[in-house]
């Protein structure tokens, strides 16, 4: 316990253990560079050299890194992708009246919607800054450790990765930012989503070299080989490089380090089994933004977000995911269902982490990967596995485009509500408008894609716009 909460405290509240030239460094990263096109230039090269100067002020800097990610408003890395796309989907339904986030679940975005352009694209390009400048500052210092240099460069290359990989998702063709230099990032046009993908894809390859394979403190709060190799796994699905994913995927699900959560109601707290990358709350009574936004305050409020008729649908009798990871209030007689796979709305006592990467989704890309080159049984295999652990029986599906379509069923129900796997499956398979246009009233093709924020359009003449916006 004691090891836990030194940790949290390194993790989300450096004045209590660096110097106030580290604490001065992180805010300027942070404060630099809200909006990418605006960035100032990067800090100078004394400041730098002294930020990185030894292990413990470097491994600060990178922690303060993890620390903005979990800011505690709804921001890109901390619960914006999630009840994003979970609203344009078909995954949750908004229950209140605020235009902008209205917009996300009628389908009606605007490019000067403040929640895509300040806390999406801006927060997503500033913590990019950030890792960037992490990543040469650790390349430019000569006071730390080869070990600890080689641990956080890969930290941040992994940072870095999984940023550009949920850009290309979510906006399509973006900005590839690899550096802190701001005349050549601020005019830097929208770089091809492919091309995107391969980066995130040398990233990861580069951070699976560089971490190391086991935790270097408390928790599973750093990433380690076992991240990139999960992160790998998803983009090759994504890219349609199937025995790559298949691989990746193996690599990470014969690691000793994991194993699925036999209690579905564990499976999202803290430091658990199944854990392979989490993020740590920084602010006092705040667990997760996702179990604070969809936990209604009371037993009979109605929530803010609920899941659809159609998900609630999807669930075979008897899924243990259902009973844990769903729950009902009934409000002025009428009965909502939101997500709880976050259980935790407000507590000072820390339980649950937020997830980023889990091994769930390790064995539902490695079924994938495999029946795409005909390997039935062994995806059947990997689908019964998931099954089990939901209480259910094995598959029944026998031909490939049965064992796809079982597939498709328990990546919708396994990953519901996290991290935007629903609205970039449908994507990916080509199934969007299919399930959307009897979905969602009026959806056209090009919702697929965000806006880019009409704001970055003003201050950089060289980014383009989505067709449709």
């Amino acid at each position: 316990m004691t090891k836990n909460i030194v940790t949290r405290s390194r993790y989300g509240s450096l004045c209590s253990m660096v110097a106030a030239l580290v604490i001065a460094f992180i805010a300027m990263l942070y404060t630099s560079c809200k909006k990418f096109v605006t960035v100032e230039p990067p800090i100078d090269k004394i400041t730098s050299t002294t930020v990185f100067s030894n292990n413990q002020t470097a491994t600060s800097a990178v922690l303060g890194v993890y620390s903005n990610m979990m800011m505690t408003d709804a921001n890109f890395f901390n619960g914006a992708i999630t009840i994003n796309t979970g609203l344009s989907g078909d995954e949750l339904v908004y229950n209140s009246t605020v235009d902008e986030v209205k917009s996300f679940y009628t389908n009606s975005l605007s490019a000067s919607n403040s929640m895509i352009g300040d806390l999406m694209w801006s927060r997503a390009y500033s913590i990019l800054y950030q890792t960037n400048a992490c990543i040469e500052g650790l390349e430019q210092s000569a006071g730390v450790t080869d070990s600890v240099r080689k641990q956080l460069t890969g930290e941040m290359k992994l940072v870095r990765g999984f940023i550009h990989f949920y850009l290309a998702n979510v906006f399509g063709d973006v900005p590839l930012v690899l550096t802190t230099n701001y005349a050549e990032n601020s005019v830097m046009p929208r770089t091809a989503k492919q091309a995107v993908l391969q980066q995130v894809v040398k990233d990861a390859e580069a951070a699976k070299v560089l971490l190391s394979d086991k935790y270097p403190s408390a928790g599973r709060v750093r990433p380690v080989k076992a991240a990139a190799s999960a992160l790998l796994a998803r983009v090759y699905l994504y890219m349609q490089e199937w025995s790559k994913a298949e691989a990746a995927a193996t690599a990470v699900i014969n690691n000793s380090m994991y194993g699925l959560v036999a209690n579905t109601d564990n499976v999202f707290v803290a430091d658990n089994g199944e854990a392979i990358w989490q993020l740590m709350p920084v602010v006092a009574g705040f667990n997760t933004i996702e179990g604070n936004r969809f936990v209604p305050g009371t037993a009979t409020a109605r929530p803010q977000y609920s899941l659809s008729t159609a998900l609630l649908n999807a669930f075979e009798a008897g899924d243990k995911r259902k009973t844990s990871w769903t729950k009902v209030n009934v409000s002025a007689g009428i009965p909502y269902t939101f997500p709880n796979k976050y259980k935790v709305r407000s507590s000072t006592t820390v339980t649950e982490h937020y997830t980023l990467l889990r091994l769930a989704e390790q064995y539902l890309i490695r079924a994938e990967a495999r029946v795409e080159q005909n390997d039935i049984a062994g995806a059947k295999t990997d689908i019964d596995v998931i099954r089990m652990r939901a209480g259910l029986a094995a598959t029944t599906a026998i031909t490939k485009a049965a064992v796809l379509t079982a597939i498709e069923k328990e990546r919708r129900i396994e990953l519901f509500a996290e991290w935007g796997h629903r609205w970039f499956d449908l994507k990916r398979w080509n199934s969007a408008d299919a399930v959307l246009g009897v979905a969602k009233p009026g959806w056209k093709s090009y919702m697929q894609l965000y806006p880019i924020p009409h704001s970055q359009l003003l201050t950089n003449p060289f980014l383009t716009q989505n067709p449709g916006y």
